[in-house]
This record gives C-alpha cells, sequence and structure tokens, in this order.
C-alpha cells in the first residue's frame, strides 16, 4: 500500500509540475502574441501618420498661430533625410530650392501625431522667419527663429 501512495504522490507531482509548466508556456505565448498585436497596432498608426493630408495640417497651423500670413503655396512631404548633410539627423527641412519654400519631413524622426505637429510648427518657423526678410540670417534657430516658437507655449 505504502508503495502505491508513493506511487501515487510521485504521479501527482509531475502532473502538478507539468501543468505548471503549461501553463507557464501558455502565458509566454500569451504576452507574445499581446506584444506581436502592439507592433502591429503601433505600424498602423504610423502608416496611418504617414499618410496625414500635410496642406490641412499646415494650413490649420498657419490659420491658429499665424494668423495665415505665411504663404498658402508651400510643399509639405515626407522624406527620407538620413543621408542629407544640411540635416544631420534632423526631423525636418525647409528649403528654397525651388524659388520658393518647401518643408520635407523625415519620416524616420516622426512617430506620433503629437511629434509631427511639433516638427511642422518648427519648421513653419523657418518659412515665417525667412518670409519676414531674414533670408540672411546666420543662425537659423537664432532670435526672430526662437520669437517664433514661443507662440506655441
Amino acid at each position: 500500500m505504502a508503495i502505491v501512495v508513493k506511487s501515487a504522490f510521485a504521479n501527482t507531482c509531475i502532473a502538478v509540475i507539468c501543468l505548471g509548466a503549461i501553463a507557464v508556456m501558455l502565458a509566454e505565448n500569451r504576452d507574445q502574441e499581446k506584444e506581436q498585436n502592439r507592433r502591429e497596432q503601433r505600424e498602423f498608426e504610423i502608416e496611418l501618420l504617414q499618410e496625414t493630408y500635410f496642406p490641412y495640417l499646415y494650413n490649420k497651423i498657419n490659420r491658429d498661430h499665424f494668423g495665415g500670413q505665411l504663404p498658402t503655396d508651400v510643399l509639405v512631404s515626407w522624406a527620407d533625410l538620413r543621408s542629407n548633410a544640411d540635416c544631420g539627423g534632423c526631423g525636418g527641412i525647409t528649403d528654397y530650392d525651388s524659388g520658393r519654400p518647401a518643408i520635407r519631413i523625415n519620416t524616420d524622426k516622426v512617430k506620433t501625431e503629437k511629434s509631427l505637429r511639433e516638427l511642422m510648427q518648427h519648421e513653419m518657423c523657418h518659412v515665417a522667419v525667412f518670409e519676414a526678410g531674414a533670408k540672411n540670417e546666420r543662425d537659423p534657430h537664432g532670435p526672430q527663429w526662437q520669437a517664433c516658437m514661443n507662440r506655441f507655449e
């Protein structure tokens, strides 16, 4: 009888250990699935963000913070700025290569709607300073640009 009890006890212990191991594996799988779902959701959000209608955002910021005084024909687009020597890993850049302002937003730097809006504000201050006649200002983030950025605080 003692052997049967010991055997039953041993079998029960083995069963409990196996059930515990199965529970741990199921929990790990559930955590991996949750993490995968979070990654997929984040990728979806970034995709939506990258499809933002730039003229709408530009015109809204222009209206709300610049009284509609900035040019309305500013081209705003996504760009891969990683290899741009003028940018150096920046979030965006404003250039006048075509004779009118063009804002290019770095696809690698924008991960949220808030970061996109802040980058647009930053670049729009470059447009405002340029349009105000500071075309030859040595420091692109000098006093006029800083004063412009204060409107967003």
